[in-house]
């Protein structure tokens, strides 16, 4: 990774005084970012799922087992953002980037449930409309936490009951590869340590963790107070976000 110079957007970039800007937004995206990454997480293994139906009429999952359960690979590619923070390589992410496998995890069980309420709803409008509009009009009296609550009961059963062997290698990518496709990236990319990482974060919303990779003197983003910022204040955002990406052979 290139060595560039630390970088602090406090003080540098921001007059107390005023509060105002001292650089334009392009001069501020250059002073940012050479302390930005850009983490992937490669998810790969097997999933296997019970083999299930959707009760539509009660909102529940119901399993049988004289079916044989959904079995497939997967092989998926999670990006993410990241700061340095400290020139020995210690790097600022979110604790979904890291744990990239439960994410999957709970991606697939509900692509999966979500096939099956959608099949279940159309076989049953091809094969019984009265029935169906008659569920669709009790269903209109069931409040969205009840919806809600249902739904989430029935994903924690059939999530409990799926069998998961998965790896996740997470790496940082290089800024300085030449390669131009995913896979490629990640093979060049730097191996991660996990520091620390909150694996509660769905629950409490912090949504963080803290890794590291062996490389030095790396160009810094220095953390700033948030108690400082309130409502009515500018706030930029920086970052790789997927939906950004303008094309698909410059991932970097």
């Amino acid at each position: 990774m290139n060595v560039s110079r630390n970088i602090t957007v406090t003080g540098l970039a921001i007059s107390p005084e005023k509060e105002e800007l001292l650089l334009d937004q392009k001069e501020l995206s250059d002073f940012v970012k050479p302390s930005v990454v850009r983490i992937i997480s490669n998810v790969k293994g097997n999933v296997i799922i019970p083999s299930f139906d959707f009760e539509l009429e009660t909102l529940s999952a119901s399993f049988n087992q004289q079916q044989e359960p959904t079995s497939f690979p997967l092989n998926e590619y999670v990006s993410g953002s990241g700061f340095i923070v400290n020139s020995d390589g210690y790097v600022l992410t979110n604790a979904h980037v890291v744990l990239a496998e439960d994410v999957m995890k709970k991606a697939v069980v509900s692509e999966v449930l979500s096939q099956v309420m959608l099949q279940n709803t159309l076989k049953l409008y091809l094969t019984d409309p009265t029935k169906a509009n008659e569920i669709e009009r009790k269903l209109k009296n069931v409040s969205f936490e009840e919806g809600f609550e249902a739904g989430e009961k029935a994903f924690e059963s059939i999530y409990s009951k799926s069998l998961f062997n998965l790896t996740n290698d997470i790496r940082v990518l290089n800024p300085s590869s030449v390669k131009d496709n995913i896979t490629d990236l990640v093979m060049d990319g730097f191996k991660v340590t996990i520091v620390r990482v909150n694996y509660n974060y769905s629950d409490d919303e912090r949504d963080i963790a803290l890794i590291k990779i062996s490389e030095n003197s790396l160009p810094t983003l220095l953390l700033g107070d948030s108690s400082s910022v309130s409502v009515g204040h500018k706030v930029y955002t920086f970052g790789f976000p997927a939906t950004a990406q303008f094309n698909r052979k410059d991932i970097l």
